[in-house]
């Protein structure tokens, strides 16, 4: 039986075995329904189990190139030292590079479909040069989250029944709206925020939440309101 040229993975990408990449994310780019490109594509640092180097993993989408080679620091940018493998038709191409770690900088040199050589930053880099250089780098964090408290209380959360702060709310319509007889000289701060609360009290979905607060503001002659 004639073999398929556009297999999914070629034979050269089992040759990588610290790819950052997967069958369920070959599939998922090449629909445009993978949401979380950052953790695949771009530079990724592959370390052992006690923690120590590897290497770095590089990986790009660039469907239409002929050829694709990994330029930086640790080559001396040299396009011809390090080309990247195609990874069947998904329009990827990846390599991996024993040594390179953090502080690394690099491009993707790509040779287009018209058979020019263009230097390209990395488009999922996590760091890049300070301007006007534009190289990427390669960069890993150590950071520690310590949000455990808030992602705990925000399961309890209650957005009906929370105090919020709703900021530019403008009773300039309304007051248009309003019968020419009726139509204030000007907005007593006294007597409409509490119509303003009567209103939104009584429009509430959940009759268990109030406002309980306006306070009013004049600004470049039109009426601020902020609720808590």
């Amino acid at each position: 039986a004639k073999e398929r040229s556009d297999s999914f993975i070629q034979p050269g990408a089992y040759l990588n075995p610290h790819s950052s990449l997967g069958e369920l994310d070959f599939y998922l780019i090449s629909e445009g329904r993978h949401e979380r490109l950052w953790e695949v594509l771009g530079a990724h640092i592959k370390r052992d189990a006690d923690g120590a180097l590897i290497g770095t993993a590089f990986s790009v989408w660039a469907p239409n190139a002929q050829a694709v080679s990994l330029i930086g620091d640790h080559n001396f940018w040299d396009r011809s030292a390090h080309p990247m493998i195609r990874v069947g038709s998904t329009g990827i191409w990846e390599i991996f590079i024993s040594g390179v770690g953090a502080n690394t900088c690099y491009k993707f040199a790509i040779c287009g479909a018209d058979g020019r050589w263009v230097d390209h930053a990395d488009p999922m880099a996590r760091a890049t040069e300070h301007p006007p250089l534009t190289a990427s780098v390669v960069t890993e964090s150590n950071y520690q989250w310590q949000d455990s408290n808030w992602a705990q209380a925000r399961a309890n959360f209650q957005p009906l029944c929370t105090q919020i702060t709703l900021q530019s709310f403008r009773l300039k319509r309304r007051e248009m709206s309003l019968p020419r007889k009726k139509k204030p000289k000007r907005l007593k701060s006294q007597l409409l925020p509490k119509k303003v609360l009567r209103l939104l009290n009584k429009h509430l979905l959940n009759k268990s939440c109030q406002v309980t607060e306006l306070t009013p503001s004049n600004k470049g002659g039109q009426s601020f309101f902020y609720l808590y």
